[in-house]
């Protein structure tokens, strides 16, 4: 470019200087006018070389802007794949995450029916034992039962041995009582029996029978089952076999302790009165502690 540019102007110089030679004011000398030309060849050289590096800036700085374009949409095009690549990871991350809670959540779900089914197990089991041991305990107070029915036959087994006694035990009336009957004395009375007070009348599995008076009324015989522990069925029984059944205060109740050192007044007693051997006897049966 710069030789086609530097030709025209030294062609385009040597053109006119030569035509000058044949003018009539051209100059005398041949060495003047030729470093005239030299001088106009470097001049119009220079000239073409500045055009050739302008031109050459041009395309250059064209090229640059060119290539600065290229290098822009490449770096939006990375920057895209970039953030497109950012944001995969970042979903894939959230995915795998949810994912682990769901499964922590199934697996704490799946402990807690586990625990759930272990616990309905258990409770299953307890209910089980509880219904075997409410099994059990009725046989047993079936069988406690029964040995409460003989319990009772022997109280009235006893009641019976001491029927004949009754008109001598009787109570006098509490508006005039006579001075023979207020003298006297129970344990003489069981004397004339020929028993003595906490003699054992019966035993049984429960307890023994025993004969004893009440502090509060002594003119009253009392035929005592002495029980050997506290034994709520025997009362219930007594209660539904006996609808007078009554409830007597501890307070004025003197049960003799017998000759046996085990027996304490702190045993529940069940007692059954006599008051008199005629038509008005009446059979009571107490339950105390």
């Amino acid at each position: 470019m710069a030789q086609r540019g530097g030709g025209k102007g030294v062609a385009q110089g040597r053109s006119v200087f030569r035509g000058q030679e044949n003018t009539p004011h051209a100059p005398a000398s041949k060495e003047l006018a030729r470093e005239r030309l030299l001088r106009h060849d470097a001049c119009a050289d220079a000239r073409a070389a500045e055009i050739n590096a302008s031109a050459a800036e041009r395309e250059i700085s064209t090229l640059r802007n060119q290539h600065r374009s290229v290098l822009e949409v490449r770096k939006r095009e990375l920057r895209l794949q970039m953030n497109r690549a950012k944001n995969k990871a970042r979903l894939e991350r959230e995915a795998k995450e949810a994912l682990a809670e769901d499964l922590r959540d199934l697996h704490q779900a799946a402990e807690r029916v586990k625990q759930a089914h272990i616990n309905a197990e258990a409770q299953l089991n307890e209910e089980i034992a509880a219904h075997d041991a409410a099994e059990r305990e009725a046989d047993e107070l079936r069988a406690r039962l029964c040995l409460a029915e003989e319990e009772v036959a022997a109280l009235r087994a006893a009641a019976a041995a001491l029927a004949p006694a009754g008109p001598a035990l009787a109570d006098p009336a509490p508006a005039d009582p006579t001075p023979a009957v207020a003298a006297a004395d129970p344990e003489e009375r069981l004397e004339e029996l020929g028993y003595e007070v906490g003699d054992v009348l019966g035993s049984s599995t429960f307890g023994r029978v025993v004969a004893c008076t009440h502090a509060a009324n002594p003119h009253v015989l009392y035929v005592a089952k002495v029980m050997e522990r506290t034994d709520p069925l025997v009362a219930r029984m007594a209660r539904k076999e006996y609808p007078m059944l009554q409830r007597l205060e501890p307070t004025g109740m003197r049960v003799p302790a017998p000759r046996e050192p085990s027996f304490t007044p702190t045993h529940a007693v069940l007692v059954m009165t006599t008051r008199c051997a005629g038509p008005c006897c009446r059979a009571r049966w107490t339950a105390c502690a």
